[in-house]
């Protein structure tokens, strides 16, 4: 999931030219109990040296993930196997 958060970082709208340097742990939201979503937070730095960080949405929608940076975008993850394990074993947050 790593390579789709990053993927999205850098198609989405909240990409201000920062360098992305990694990725952190896959999480399970289920505080929207109407849509629960998994979130990647990429780590970055900007231009001057600040480090900071941004959240991938990831909203699933029958057999597909649909990232989310800034807005949901136009292209879609196929859950396959390997996804749906990842998915499986996200850590889970009700905040």
């Amino acid at each position: 999931m790593s390579h789709y958060a990053i993927r999205a970082f850098n198609t989405g709208t909240d990409n201000y030219g920062e360098t992305v340097t990694g990725t952190g742990q896959l999480e399970y939201h289920t505080y929207d109990k109407t849509n629960p979503h998994w979130v990647m937070t990429v780590l970055l730095v900007q231009k001057d040296g600040h480090e900071c960080t941004s959240g991938i949405g990831f909203y699933k929608r029958g057999t597909v993930l649909k990232p989310c940076s800034g807005k949901i975008l136009r292209w879609e993850i196929e859950i396959t196997p390997e996804i749906q394990e990842e998915l499986d074993n996200a850590v889970h947050c009700e905040y």
